[in-house]
């Protein structure tokens, strides 16, 4: 070049192929001899070491390791300092249909500290963030899919967390929150379109320590129950523990029996038994399934004691009929 803008500059020709600028090294030894070096600070925090413009790829890189069983890296980037942030290899990709600032494979990927994605935080070993509606309008931060059509299972995701401390140990912690009070907030939405699948599978023990709604969102009891149902249920045994007494109140002296008139006087004027609530309560109501047995079992025995005072009296009127008998 007749008129070089810079201190060493080579133009290559137009009718070869011939690389431009080639550099070999000999040397037969176990160094790490460098067929280029680049060196460049003229002042701290500035200076670039090398600077490449390709129309196709800006830097290529290839480590050749051929039978040495060593690792072998293509590229070998590390950034270092005593403050500030350190980047080993900051790459970025515009202007294009589809932009990747990288592409890695094929091959594994193995990351040795923090991964962060969509944060500078590294407050975890993986974090990532997401607060734009990018995808199907919904912000989301992690999509996994997993499928096969093999004879083993497929997992979305699988995860195991151990533990030998005196700590708490947690194969998944989640935690959902919002500020908008027109939302509903789910700390794990988990849905399946298979008519007969399951949603989610448990095959521990389940520790639920707030309400469980099955079937319904709506609590039209303001929180007083921990379960709420819309719907039916069957189960092989149902305990209920009630701290009610149980009525062996009703076998004591002191109990006040109602005789069979005045309960027939009762029932005509209130079309149910006492202490049993009416259709119209129990319509509006509902019963509660101990405090019922309870009432149920009151009536059993108030109609046990009846049963035995009317025995008593065919007893009296079964002897009466037999005296006179004998006296014809």
């Amino acid at each position: 070049i007749a008129n070089p803008n810079r201190q060493f500059e080579i133009l290559g020709l137009d009718n070869t192929l011939d690389h431009v600028f080639y550099s070999s090294t000999n040397f037969t030894g176990f160094e790490d001899i460098r067929a280029i070096e680049g060196w460049s600070r003229p002042e701290i925090g500035y200076g670039i070491g090398g600077y490449f413009t390709g129309g196709y790829k800006g830097l290529y890189s290839l480590g050749s390791g051929s039978s040495y069983g060593g690792t072998v890296y293509g590229v070998h980037a590390h950034a270092s300092g005593s403050s500030g942030t350190r980047i080993g290899i900051k790459a970025s990709a515009s202007g294009g249909t589809t932009n990747l600032a990288a592409e890695l494979g094929p091959g594994d990927v193995r990351i040795l500290d923090d991964l962060s994605v969509g944060t500078t935080a590294n407050t975890a070993r993986v974090l990532i963030n997401n607060e734009n509606t990018l995808y199907g309008g919904n912000a989301i931060a992690t999509r996994i899919q997993a499928s096969h059509n093999g004879t083993q299972g497929s997992y979305g995701a699988l995860i195991t967390s151990e533990g030998s401390g005196s700590g708490n140990v947690f194969g998944i912690h989640n935690t959902a929150s919002s500020t908008n009070p027109n939302s509903t907030v789910f700390g794990i939405y988990s849905y399946t379109p298979v008519s007969d699948g399951w949603a989610m599978y448990s095959a521990g023990n389940t520790y639920v320590s707030s309400d469980l709604h099955i079937g319904t969102q709506a609590d039209p009891y303001d929180g007083e129950y921990r379960l709420i149902l819309d719907g039916k249920m069957i189960a092989e045994e149902v305990r209920v523990q009630n701290s009610l007494d149980w009525p062996d109140y009703v076998f004591r002296e002191d109990y006040k029996l109602l005789s069979l008139p005045q309960l027939e006087a009762y029932i005509q004027k209130h079309n149910h038994l006492p202490n049993i609530p009416s259709a119209s309560e129990v319509e509006k109501e509902g019963i509660l399934l101990g405090e019922m047995q309870i009432k149920l079992m009151e009536k059993v025995e108030e109609l046990t004691l009846h049963l035995i005072a009317q025995q008593k009296e065919i007893e009296i009127l079964k002897n009466q009929l037999n005296l006179l008998s004998d006296e014809k």
